[in-house]
């Protein structure tokens, strides 16, 4: 069973960053709330920080498995803002759960924390709000935890807003025999939205412009908030960062059997019992107890519950939610199921509280409300390598398989079989280097006194290539040397078979020799015997699929089924006439997860989150790789690498012989810094110290881009380096979108020499003795067929940016000091912007009519992909290409890029098989 943990290892919390940022400059400042009284938060630096607002009722006593009720006012006293309230019980547990604080636990931790610029609360002006829901399986995490620190959102002229909810079972407890139909974290997060929206102008944010984001399971949550009423009026637009879409809610039927085991763990029967028992009591019962997976999209204990077919409503009538709704004060309604009904009323439709499938209920969505939606690059390695601490032999890859998926199970394996090989074909290569390695340190270690001396002279070759090396003391004789074949080059062979030869000094025959030399023969075999030993261990490489199972985890569960969401939603909008606002992101920064070794240099699941906060403390501290605690998680390099050493020998004495040297042994202009091999040895020892500054512009970019979006729902902005397009980007055509252009060979070919692009005969020498042309077309053999797709690409101005055998990425090609919106392939994938009409001039049109053409031609001829449902729809007749083809993502990296999804036949599969169970 897998499980999603809150991975973050800190040394210090949200609490000690503000207090340490603010030193002896934090001073007092006030707000003043009319419904509840005033606050006084502290300012440091930049802004304003007020921490630890009720914005419902402690749920204790009868209100706990209760909807949360309004707080009280503090007036006349003055609220004491200048902390964060404490988190909400869970389970402490170092390993699942290591920054759980006991001391910072309450039941009473219905709390929100509001950032702002400094003094905009006395501002006339309204600035965005963005309003954060925290990740943790529905089980733990909290509002302090330092990876959410605001000041850096709010700096750019935001209001940030964090909260805690309800959590495990005091947050999703289903027991219909006790009226506990669950989702009560979810009522929190609604109270929550609707205090923000009554009471956030008095911060001097805008409560008619509000965005909602959360990671995980808060991403889970933000898009059930999404299908439930209010959207569009709580809040207005949705960031969903990792949601496993993948995942199915359990129905109440279902979790009943949970929640019956937690009430037989404390002994219970009622709900009195239940809500007097010690909360300490709950949290033991809760951690004993695991909900039986049904698939692999049933992994919570704890979670929201299906409500659809009750149409559970917290009804929240005018003058604050609770008081007079029928779930307020006993809940006796509780107890008659058949009684509950929508209620559809002015006042309390809004706060329905509904959990239904969100793939399946896509409509549910309103269409005016812009979303970005994505995931990380290695979502499922860690929850792989949770599950399975050791290597996973390819048995145990195929019986979890089986288990996990049933009867799809054949086809996930046949699937993902070019992984597989792709794994084992490293495994290989792995051996064959390995053997290399070995064979180059026994070498290394009998001639070690001559490599150093000479890699000292190759060191001093390498200060300048503007000094006159020739004239250094010693320089001439180890050129000379190593030109006509010197130390390795003259002894060091290729084979192990003449490596051995060189280490076997005595003869095959007979002989009478003393003892003193039958002691060194003796001395000598044994040395060789260790040596075959030490090559036959470097020769074993165990094959570990969890790389492969990590992929599937991340397609089923993340990746697919978020595109999937973009394709269906996007598509939705578009026939309804309304706007193309759903945006889709990859995060791939290269990143650190403390306490996952696995996560070294990966974007797994929760990494791109201080990014988004641009939290740079807890970057430099965790999440970059020059962190301390990544340095020492980080993999083990070899001890030293013989065989790039070695290498480098080779290369840069072959070129001290080239023709620009005059004699054997002139250096000539040889510049030895352009030494590759060179290059990559100081890579393999310095390279990860030159990653702190894209950590710092890949966070400035991303918190620049939300900040963006919750400002206007676009998420570019000015400085942006590069575009984010909407997932389909529609191209306006005089013709109309809907209109499927037909082959006109005849017009289409006074735009292109077809004839060179597709035929054979133009295949030449020079195009043949290209390596290029052999790559970048992973799913084709034929030669000519990667001629023709390179020839198609380059007309269309695209080129491959991350391609394998069942996955294509394109990127655009823009020429330097070209601007992206105004090259000549925008006149195919985006619309025409600048002095000339939006429709573009009769040329223009003319021009994407025909690369149009070409794209439909190179589909046809199956040397380019048809976008993430092409495979199954290739040769339906369809609309138009925007159905299918190209949609776009940004991949989130430093230099970040926008991405043309050309071929995706795993989400393709997943789309068809994903609704069994």
């Amino acid at each position: 069973m897998l499980t999603l943990p809150i991975v973050c290892v800190f040394s210090q919390d949200s609490e000690e960053i503000l207090d340490k940022n603010a030193g002896s400059h934090a001073r007092p400042v006030v707000v003043d709330i009319p419904q509840f009284g005033r606050v006084q938060g502290k300012r440091l630096s930049g802004t304003d920080f007020f921490g630890g607002v009720p914005y419902a009722a402690p749920p204790v006593g009868n209100l706990r498995w209760a909807p949360p009720e309004p707080a009280a006012p503090w007036s006349p006293a003055k609220l004491d803002a200048s902390h964060f309230g404490p988190d909400c019980w869970q389970i402490y547990d170092p390993l699942i759960n290591p920054t759980a604080d006991i001391d910072q636990m309450s039941e009473d931790c219905l709390y929100l924390n509001v950032f702002t610029p400094a003094g905009h609360s006395a501002r006339s002006d309204r600035l965005p709000v963005m309003v954060w829901l925290h990740g943790g399986a529905f089980r733990q995490g909290g509002a302090r935890r330092a990876e959410y620190d605001g000041r850096r959102l709010a700096e750019r002229g935001t209001i940030v807003v964090t909260l805690n909810y309800r959590l495990g079972a005091l947050g999703f407890l289903v027991s219909s025999s006790d009226g506990l139909l669950g989702n009560f974290g979810l009522m929190d997060q609604r109270a929550a939205l609707f205090w923000v929206k009554e009471n956030i102008r008095y911060f001097g944010g805008d409560p008619d412009n509000v965005t909602l984001f959360g990671e995980s399971a808060g991403a889970v949550m933000t898009l059930l908030h999404l299908m439930m009423d209010g959207a569009g009026k709580l809040f207005h637009k949705a960031i969903i960062q990792s949601n496993p879409l993948g995942f199915q809610f359990r129905s109440i039927v279902v979790a009943d059997f949970i929640g019956e085991a937690l009430k037989h763990s404390v002994d219970c029967r009622d709900l009195a019992c239940l809500r007097s028992e010690r909360v300490e009591e709950i949290m033991r019962a809760q951690s004993s107890l695991m909900g039986v997976p049904r698939s692999v999209g049933d992994f919570f204990t704890w979670a929201p519950t299906l409500s659809d077919s009750l149409k559970l409503v917290v009804g929240i009538p005018k003058g604050g939610f609770g008081n007079g709704s029928p779930l307020s004060r006993g809940h006796d309604m509780f107890r008659d199921l058949d009684s509950w009904k929508w209620q559809m009323n002015r006042d309390t439709a809004w706060a329905a509280v509904n959990v239904s499938q969100p793939l399946k209920n896509l409509d549910l969505i309103p269409d005016d409300i812009p979303i970005i939606i994505g995931a990380n690059k290695h979502e499922g390695e860690m929850f792989v390598h949770g599950a399975f601490p050791i290597t996973m032999s390819k048995a145990v890859y195929w019986m979890f398989v089986g288990a996990l998926f049933r009867d799809s199970a054949s086809r996930v394996l046949r699937h993902y079989r070019g992984y597989v090989d792709q794994i084992e074909r490293e495994a290989q290569e792995l051996a064959r280097f390995q053997i290399e390695e070995e064979e180059n340190r026994q070498y290394y270690l009998e001639n070690r006194e001559q490599l150093e001396k000479e890699y000292q002279m190759l060191l001093e070759m390498n200060v300048s290539s503007t000094d006159d090396v020739t004239e250094r003391p010693g320089i001439e004789e180890f050129v000379a040397t190593w030109s006509r074949g010197g130390s390795i080059a003259s002894n060091h062979g290729n084979s192990s078979r003449n490596f051995f030869t060189r280490l076997w000094p005595f003869p095959s025959y007979r002989t009478s020799l003393s003892d003193e030399e039958k002691s060194r023969i003796r001395e000598e075999r044994r040395k060789v015997r260790a040596k075959e030993k030490a090559l036959r261990e470097a020769a074993k490489v165990v094959v570990d699929y969890r790389p492969v199972m990590s992929r599937i985890i991340d397609d089923y569960l993340f990746r697919c089924p978020a595109w999937h969401f973009a394709h269906k939603l996007s598509q939705m909008r578009l026939r309804k006439g309304h706007p193309n606002n759903v945006y889709v992101y990859q995060f791939s920064h290269s990143t650190h997860i403390p306490g996952f070794k696995e996560c070294w240099g990966k974007a797994c699941h929760t990494a791109e989150i201080p990014y988004a906060f641009e939290a740079m403390d807890i970057i430099r501290a965790n999440y970059s790789t020059l962190s301390p605690i990544a340095q020492r998680e980080a993999p083990q390099s070899p001890e030293y690498p013989y065989t790039d050493f070695l290498a480098a020998y080779r290369e840069a004495l072959q070129a001290a012989d080239r023709d620009d040297a005059e004699e054997p042994g002139d250096l000539g202009d040889h510049n030895y810094t352009q030494s590759t091999n060179f290059q990559r040895i100081l890579d393999h020892f310095f390279g990860d110290y030159f990653k702190e500054d894209p950590d710092e512009d890949i966070a400035n970019d991303m918190a620049n881009r939300w900040y963006a979006f919750a400002r206007n729902g676009d998420p570019n902005y000015l400085e942006s380096k590069a575009k984010w397009r909407p997932w389909r980007y529609a191209l306006e055509e005089q013709e109309g979108d809907n209109q499927r252009f037909e082959k006109d060979f005849h017009k289409i070919g006074k735009e292109f020499d077809l004839d060179h692009i597709f035929s054979l005969e133009n295949i030449g020498d020079e195009e043949r003795d290209n390596s290029t042309m052999t790559e970048g077309f992973s799913w084709s053999g034929a030669f000519e067929e990667r001629v023709f797709r390179r020839r198609v690409l380059d007309e269309l101005g695209m080129e491959v940016a991350a391609e394998d055998v069942f996955q294509t990425m394109l990127r655009r090609k823009v020429k330097p000091g070209e601007d992206q919106d105004y090259s000549f392939n925008s006149l195919l994938f985006g619309s025409v912007t600048g002095p000339k009409s939006r429709q573009g001039s009769r040329e223009q049109q003319r021009r994407r009519k025909a690369l149009r053409q070409l794209v439909q031609i190179a589909q046809d001829m199956k040397i380019m992909g048809t976008g993430i449902q092409g495979d199954h729809r290739r040769g339906q007749t369809v609309s138009s290409l925007e159905d299918d083809f190209f949609p776009q993502i940004l991949e989130l990296k430093w230099p970040p890029e926008d991405r043309l999804v050309e071929r995706d036949c795993t989400c393709d599969m997943w789309d068809r098989i994903r609704y069994r169970y």
